[in-house]
This record gives structure tokens, sequence and C-alpha cells, in this order.
């Protein structure tokens, strides 16, 4: 049996696939060039290529007409026709044909061979990579699951194109519009490593182009996740051990050849190969016709020749640094720097001079140069009164224009938003495709003046966010941003940028938060001061936000202080509206709850008298108090409110007209009361709209029903539920662990669901002790499981665990529910050890926090009364 090397494996690799496309003299050729440059390669693969046609004498393989996978239903797919194979496994084309949609999909199955621990990491680690990008020049992940074969799969969008630079030749295009292809690119590269991910294997083949001339990058199969720290090396180590440490020896960089550190970086250079590609239809380093050991050499040693084009070559020569850190440091400056070259301005690649500057302005100014002259030589000879009330004037003029214009674009919108559109069905469009459509007619007619649209589309994008749909806002605001930099509108970008911080913080994503504020302060210094408040205040809340995440909660306050003060000064309305519930929001995250609660309730009061209550920014400043009240235990509290504005809401709009977020808050809450036949008929009318698909409501209806289903004795339904328990955010897994314990133990595996439940909380606490509030339901029902299996002192444990948990401020000891069940779980657990007195104890400041939290004729309050007349006797 032919036996290789291990060792030699990864550059053996990608040679073997090389030398099997070649036949004859060719393939002859080249062994002999190989064996010149690197005979132990060359003895390893003759082997190789000598199994291989014996195989071929023998017919291994030779008719596969009977283990072809088409037909194969895969989820709701049936697999068609292979698109491609890869080391991972093949690509199918699947129809879906469960009769609920229409549409194809890409088919990504993973290779039987590669079925070992370290080889499913790795696939993993691409469904991983996609389930973070949410970007239209990134081909989207729809679905995962397992095959009937046992294969693991992924469902990718299909992408009808051509690699890029076939398109980009085939189209004959400009270098102008092959550097507009290039900053798509860009962007979607930018936006994976904002996510916290490399591509690593970046070339033509895994970038198409579609017949609308959109970018499509595909094949995350290599990516690796920014996670840093010594584990991720060690998980990098083992899956190349496997792999073979695969990468695409023309593509990849001086680092990967070597073995070293992957990076950002690694994909800068990788983009500058590509760029180099676009722009003269030949690589950098390596000739025609070149042996893998000349191709990897020129990678190592080889410096690209120079195009002749200027400051494209500088910035060509950066990107293709051979030391990781003289390249740029990251993939929006190298957008930068390209968007410079196509307008004409310095690029930050080449050192700057005033000689150089001066060249640059003149260029870009050819026709203005002379009038600018004669300009100048006027204003010399004016008076300073005449300069200062000619520029106040013209300040003014625009200002008017600009205002104007604003007020007109914003009416048109408005207009689309209330119009009765329906779509081809006939029926009205929804909220987010009449908000797709209101994009589309400001485009289209707003297009000569893109400040405008990139101003009104960061408004739009803010329907998404009170929709709870924040990812469809998101990629509107990156929308915004990309008209903003390419039409070089720096207020308009920074606008963009801190709109899309704040709301990558609401999705605990800090990284992702950073990377716009950078863009965000980038745009700001070039503003004159002084800068617009409603700017300044957008910003200060990103700013704020991105302080609380690194853990500086009180100056996050301070900050957000400062930005209601500001616009208080300006009289800024629904601005004042929107910063004071952030501010409610941050004092709540703070530890600050009672404060919260306060600002929550003024809020209401001042929508309801502004005649903003039929709003969906009502029901938005609903779920910020339901979520305080929810925090510190009051859900009798929550249910009088919840209940008071859907009675209101019924009085003017008809029985059972409320909006489905109010809904859903309702029947959640009526969850936590243990009333679940009043909460299944809430949660059911709201999953019944389209909001119930996306958003906040999406993120927890799993859960809901998943609970929902456990009480009602409906196992089998709640197991299918559970599978899409969303993780990610601490409270989020810590209730997903909670949940799966809970269906483990309704099947009667009762210890298996205590070490679930108890082991993720362990690892949740030592990833975070500070955020101890977030598991006091976990760790309660922790304690009870522990009471009902006769563990007297683990329950006691556990017990004032979550006493401590839930006590976010001394009124909570008397008010809140989960207070009450900890100390009635601690009443349990002492009279199980004998101390009648302390449990009586325990028992009555049960009853008191049970009665305020849950109600006093809750089922919790009645049990506590009963264990205090049990004791007493």
């Amino acid at each position: 049996m032919l036996s290789i090397n291990r060792d030699l494996w990864p550059a053996l690799e990608p040679l073997l696939d090389q030398a099997l496309e070649m036949s004859g003299a060719e393939r002859d050729n080249w062994l002999d060039e190989l064996r010149t440059s690197s005979p132990r390669l060359a003895v390893a693969l003759t082997s190789l290529l000598e199994a291989d046609a014996v195989a071929d004498q023998r017919g291994f393989l030779a008719d596969t007409s009977s283990t072809t996978l088409a037909g194969l239903m895969v989820g709701p797919y049936t697999l068609e026709r292979p698109l491609g194979h890869g080391g991972m496994g093949s690509v199918w084309l699947g129809r879906r044909t469960d009769g609920r949609f229409e549409g194809h999909a890409a088919i990504k199955l993973m290779n039987l061979a590669l079925m070992s621990e370290s080889g499913q990491a790795r696939f993993r680690r691409e469904g991983t990579a996609l389930a973070r990008l949410a970007h239209p020049a990134i081909a989207r992940l729809l679905d995962a699951g397992v095959a009937p074969s046992g294969q693991p799969y992924l469902v990718i969008e299909f992408v009808e194109g051509q690699r890029i630079d076939l398109f980009a030749a085939a189209a004959d295009l400009t270098r102008e519009q092959r550097l507009d292809l290039f900053l798509q690119v860009l962007d979607a590269v930018s936006h994976a490593h904002a996510n916290l991910i490399v591509h690593r294997d970046l070339k033509p083949s895994n970038i198409l182009v579609t017949m609308s001339g959109q970018v499509k990058l595909l094949d995350f199969g290599i990516a690796k996740l920014i996670r840093g720290g010594d584990d991720e090396e060690e998980d990098a180590t083992a899956l190349t051990a496997e792999a073979g440490g695969p990468l695409t020896p023309d593509c990849a960089a001086p680092e990967q050849v070597r073995g070293e550190p992957i990076t950002t970086a690694t994909d800068v250079y990788a983009l500058g190969v590509l760029l180099y590609l676009l722009v003269s239809g030949r690589h950098p380093t390596r000739a025609p016709n070149a042996t893998p050991t000349e191709a990897v050499r020129g990678v190592l040693e080889v410096e690209p020749r120079r195009l002749g084009m200027g400051d494209l070559d500088t910035i060509v020569a950066k990107a293709l640094q051979k030391a990781p850190a003289e390249r740029y440091q990251t993939v929006a400056a190298l957008a930068d720097d390209v968007r410079r070259y196509l307008r004409d301005e310095p690029v930050s690649a080449r050192p700057d001079s005033f000689a150089y500057r001066t060249v640059k302005f003149v260029r870009r100014n050819r026709g203005g140069v002379t009038a600018a002259a004669i300009i100048v030589t006027v204003l010399v000879v004016a008076t300073a009164f005449s300069v200062v009330q000619a520029r106040s004037a013209a300040e003014q003029r625009d200002a008017a224009v600009r205002a104007a214009r604003r007020a007109g674009a914003f009416s048109d919108i408005q207009a689309v938003l209330a119009s009765d559109s329906r779509g081809s069905d006939g029926q009205p469009l929804t909220s987010a495709e009449r908000i797709a459509l209101a994009e589309e007619v400001l485009v289209r007619q707003f297009r000569g003046e893109p400040w405008l649209v990139a101003e009104v589309m960061t408004d739009l994008a803010g329907r998404f966010y009170e929709s709870g749909d924040r990812s469809a806002g998101r990629a509107m605001l990156a929308r915004a941003s990309a008209i903003a930099r390419e039409g070089g509108h720096a207020e308009q970008l920074a606008l963009a940028a801190c709109l899309r911080a704040s709301s990558f913080w609401y999705d605990d994503l800090a990284d992702s938060v950073q990377s716009e504020l950078i863009q965000a302060r980038r745009a700001m210094a070039q503003l004159r001061e002084p800068m617009d408040v409603a700017l300044r205040t957008h910003c200060l809340e990103a700013e704020a936000k991105a302080l609380q995440a690194a853990g500086r909660g009180d100056s996050a306050v301070k900050l957000l202080e400062t930005a209601a003060s500001l616009v208080d000064r300006n009289d800024g309305g629904l601005q004042r509206l929107s910063i004071l519930v952030a501010l409610s929001e941050m004092l709540r995250l703070t530890g600050r709850h009672r404060e919260a609660l306060g600002y929550q309730r003024q809020h209401l009061q001042a929508l309801e008298a502004a005649g903003y209550a039929k709003t969906e920014m009502f029901p938005n400043v609903v779920s910020h108090l339901e979520r305080s009240l929810a925090d510190l235990g009051e859900y009798h509290l929550a249910d009088s409110l919840l209940g008071g504005f859907i009675r209101k809401e019924e009085a003017t709009a008809g029985q059972g007209r409320v909006p489905l977020g109010m809904a859903f808050m309702y029947g959640h809450n009526k969850l936590r009361l243990g009333d679940t036949d009043s909460a299944a008929r809430w949660i059911e009318f709201a999953a019944r709209g389209p909001s119930a698909e996306g958003g906040s409501i999406a993120t927890w209806m799993p859960s809901v029903l998943t609970r929902i289903h456990l009480t009602q004795g409906r196992l089998a339904e709640a197991k299918e539920v559970a599978a899409r328990l969303p993780g990610g955010l601490r409270g989020r897994r810590a209730t997903a662990a909670m949940l799966r314990a809970m269906i483990l133990r309704a099947q009667g595996d009762r210890e298996a669901a205590s070490m679930l439940l108890e082991g993720e909380l362990g690892n949740l606490y030592r990833e975070s002790p500070s955020t101890l509030s977030l598991f006091a339901l976990p760790l309660v029902t922790a304690g009870e499981w522990r009471l009902a299996a006769g563990d007297w002192r683990g329950a006691d444990s556990l017990a004032q665990l979550g006493r401590r948990a839930a006590a976010l401020d001394s009124i909570a000891l008397a008010r809140s529910a989960l207070v009450g069940r900890a100390e009635l779980l601690l009443a349990q657990a002492i009279r199980g050890r004998g101390d009648v007195v302390a449990a009586r104890e325990a028992t009555q400041r049960a009853i008191v926090a049970l009665s305020n939290g849950y109600g006093p004729a809750n089922s919790w309050t009645r049990s506590a009364r009963a264990l205090l007349d049990s004791i007493s006797k």
C-alpha cells in the first residue's frame, strides 16, 4: 500500500492537483523540472501518479453512475447537478422542493473522508464564518444540517456569475470600472474583518460577478475566526495537520507559505494580487509556465514590476509588501487610497509633500484653477468685511437650499411609506418591502445628490430598528456609507458609521462597534465646527455604548448625559426622546434599574402627549420598560402596565388589534407568571406577523415557544423549536442551557439535565463573574432540581447564589419574584437540615417578595404560604 509522509502532504497536495490536470509530454516536462528543483517532492508525486494510473487500468470508480448524489434530498432541497469539488467536499446545485418556496441554492456537502473531529471542525468553521456575515457582496448562508448520508452540509446562496477577472476581460472594462468592481470586493472583505473573519483564500475563482455587476465573494472554507489566544493557534494546528494547510499558492501571502501566523494583513496581500491581475492582466510575482517551486519563490522573493500607472503602482506596492507590518493595516485603508486615486487626490501610501498635493489639486481642478486665481486676486483686494459677509450669505443660502432639498426628499419618502402600495400578488406590501420601495424611489429620484441620498437613507434605516430588524438596518446604513464615501461627504459618512456602531452594540459585537467608530472619527475630523447637533448626539451615543461594552458603564452614562444636555439646549424633539431612551437603557445595564424605570415612564408619557402612541416608537420604549421590570423580577407590575396598554389600544383600534411587539411582551410576561394558556394565545398572535421572522421577536420566540410546549407536555414540539434557540450573548446562552436541560429532564434523564445546566452556568460565570444577574432564574431552577433530588446542601448553595443574582437593589429583596423563589428554595433547604426557625424566617421573606413579584394569588405565593403553615404546625 502506498504511504505518503504526512509532513510532505501540504506541499504535495497542490502539486498533485496540478499534475492531474496535465497529460502526456506536458506532464513529463513539468515533472523533469520538478525533479531538478525538488527531487524529494518529485519522487513522492511520481509514486502517486503511478498509483493513479494503476487504479485507472483496474477500472477503479470507472462507473460512478450508481454513486451519483443527483436526486438526493438534503433538507428541503433536491440535488440536481454538481457545481464543483474541493478539498472539503463537493458543491451541488439544489432546487427547493418542499412546496413552501421556489428557488435554487448551492449545497456544500462535506467529504466523508474528512469526517474526523478536526475535519468537521473545519467544516463548522465555514458555517460559523458565513453565519456572521450579512453583506450584499458575500454569498449568504441560508441553512445547515446533516444529510441522510451522514454528511454535514451548508446551504449557500446560489450565485450565477463569472469570475471577476474573466468578467472584466469579457466586458472590456475600463481601468476605473475595474477599480469600482475591486472596491466592492474590498467592502465585502472589510465587512468580514469587522466580524473577526479572515478569508485566507481570496482569488479570482472565489469572486464572481453577476450580470448586473454585483460582486459576490465565495468560499470561506479555510477562513480564520480571529479569537486570539492559544486556543485559536492550537485549533488551527490540529486542523492544518489533518487537512494539509490548504491555500492557493498563486494568491498566498509570504507568511502563509512560511506557515507563520495569519492576520487581516494576509487578506490585504491577496487583494493586492487581485488588484494587480485586474488592472494588468498578469500575475505580480509568477512568470507564465512557472514551476510550483518557482511560484513559491516568487511569492517570497520577487518584487512586482511597476505598471506605469502612477499612484496606483504605489497602492499595489504597499498592499504587496513581503512583511505584513508594512502593508495597509486595514482593508478600509486600502479602499480609501483606491478611492483617492479615482478622485485624483493624494494617496496615503505615498509620502506627503506640498508639491505633490499641489499637483493633485491642479489636476483635479484644471478648469477651475484660472478662475480660482482670479477669485483670490479679488478677495485680496476686497475688504475683510466683504469676505465675512459674502461667506455668511453663501453659507446661509447653501443651508437653505439643502434644507429645502432635504424636506422635499423626506416628504417624497413619507408618501411612499404611507401609500397603499401592493406587490405583484395584489397584497399590501410588508413593512420591510415598503422600506425597500422607499429606498429605490430615493436612489432613483435623487441619484444626482449623493449627500441627500445618504442622509435620507440613514433616517430610513431607523425604520428597521423600530421594527426590530437591526440586520436590515445595518445593511442599509452600509449602503448609505458607500454612497457618502464615494461622494466624499464626511458628515453623512460619520452619521451612518455612528448609527451602525450603535446597532452592532445591541448585538454585543464590540469589535464591529470599534471598527465603525474609527471610520466615524476619521470622517468627523474633516468637518468644521460647529458640528451638526444631530451628528454629535448620535456619535456621543455610539461612543458611550463602546465604553459600556468595555466595562466602563459609569463613563458611558456621563457621556449620554452630555448628549442629553446638548439636545435640551437645541430643542431636540424626537431626538431628545431617543437619547433619553438610550440613557435609560445604559442606566439599566449599569445596575441603576430604578433610575431607568423613571426615565422610561417619562418617555411613554411624552410620546403619548406628542401623539406618538400609535407609532412603532411607543412599543419600542415599552420594551425597555418591560425589560427593566423583568430584570427586577416585578412581573405582577409588568402584567398590570402591559395589560393597561393592551386595553387602551383595543379600545381605539378594536378587539385583538394591537402591535405585535406589545402582544409578544404581554404573552412572554404571562409565561413568567405561569399563565401558560394566556401566554400561548398572545404568543400565537404575535407569531402571525412578519416581524416574527426578524428582529427581537424572532430572537426570543424560540425560547418562549420551547417553554410553552414543555409546560403543555408537547415534548416533540419543544425539541424541534429548541433547535433554533439563539446563542451568543451570555443571557441567551444561560436561557438556552436551562431549556435544553428542561427537555432532558422531561425525557426522564434528571442527572444529565442538572449536569448540563450547572456546567453551562459554571462556564458563563467563569467568563464574566460580574454578569451574575443574568443567571438568576437558571440558578434557582438548578437549585430546585437539587432539592428534588434530596441534595439540601447543593440546593442551599444555589439558592444563595440565585438570591444574590436577583437582588439588584435593596428594594428588590421585597419586590422581586426571583428573590422570592430563591428565598423559598432556601427555606426548603434549611428545613431539610432541620433548622425550623431559620426556615420560617426565610419563608416569611419569600411570601413578601413573591406577593409583590408574582402577585398574591400566584401559585408560587400560595406554595410559600403552605410551607409556612406546615412549619408553624
